[in-house]
C-alpha cells in the first residue's frame, strides 16, 4: 500500500478499509478483472474523498459554483471536478485567489481533472485492460497510485498555500484596523496613548 494514499485517508476508517481492499483486488492474479476492480474501488474511493472534503451543499453555497451538468437531479450536479476545485480553495473566488492572495490553482485544477480522468478511463472493462499481464497490472496500479497521491498532495499544497496567504491577509487587516481606531477601554484608562506596531 502507498503510504501517500493511505495518510490521505487516516480520518475515515471506511475510506481506510475501502483503500486496503483495492490493493487486495490486486493480489487476486487468477481473476481477469483484477486490475479492473482495482481502478473501479480507487475511483469510488476518490468520490467518497471529494464528498467529504467537499459536501453538495457547500460547493453549491460558493460565488464560483454554476451547474454544468443539464438535466441533472439537484443533488448530483456538483462535478468531481468541482469538489476538487472546493477541497482546495473552499468558496473563495478564482477573482479573490488571484488578486486578493496572488495564487493562481489553474494548473493544480487541471492536474486534479487529469487525474480524476485518468481514474475514470480504467473503470470501463474494454478489451485493452482486460486480462492484463502482471507487469501491465503492475504498472497501471502504480500509475493509479500516483495519479491519487497527485491528487492528494495538490488538494493538501493548495490548501496550505490559501492557509498560508490568508492568515497573512487576515493578520495585516487586523493590525491596520488596530491602528486606525481608537481603543475605547483605552481611552478611558488614559488621555494619551499610542499602540505600537
Amino acid at each position: 500500500m502507498d503510504k501517500r494514499v493511505f495518510e490521505l485517508f487516516n480520518d475515515s476508517p471506511f475510506e481506510r478499509d475501502l483503500y486496503e481492499a483495492a490493493v487486495r483486488n490486486l493480489a487476486d492474479t487468477e481473476n481477469k478483472l483484477r486490475f479492473n476492480n482495482f481502478a473501479y474501488a480507487i475511483r469510488e474511493l476518490t468520490r467518497h474523498m471529494l464528498h467529504r472534503l467537499a459536501p453538495s451543499d457547500e460547493v453549491r453555497k460558493c460565488v464560483w459554483w454554476k451547474s454544468e451538468i443539464k438535466g441533472m437531479k439537484k443533488k448530483d450536479d456538483v462535478t468531481r471536478v468541482e469538489r476538487a476545485i472546493y477541497a482546495t480553495q473552499g468558496g473563495l473566488s478564482n477573482h479573490y485567489m488571484k488578486k486578493k492572495l496572488d495564487l493562481d490553482f489553474n494548473e493544480s485544477h487541471a492536474a486534479l481533472r487529469d487525474a480524476i480522468e485518468q481514474l475514470s478511463k480504467y473503470t470501463h472493462i474494454e478489451p485493452a485492460v482486460f486480462g492484463l499481464s502482471d507487469g501491465e497490472v503492475t504498472r497501471l496500479a502504480e500509475e493509479t497510485t500516483s495519479a491519487v497521491a497527485g491528487l492528494a498532495m495538490a488538494i493538501t499544497d493548495c490548501r496550505s498555500a490559501v492557509a498560508d496567504r490568508l492568515s497573512g491577509v487576515i493578520e495585516d487587516a487586523a493590525v491596520q484596523r488596530v491602528l486606525e481606531t481608537s481603543l475605547p477601554e483605552v481611552d478611558e484608562l488614559a488621555t494619551h496613548h499610542f499602540v505600537e506596531a
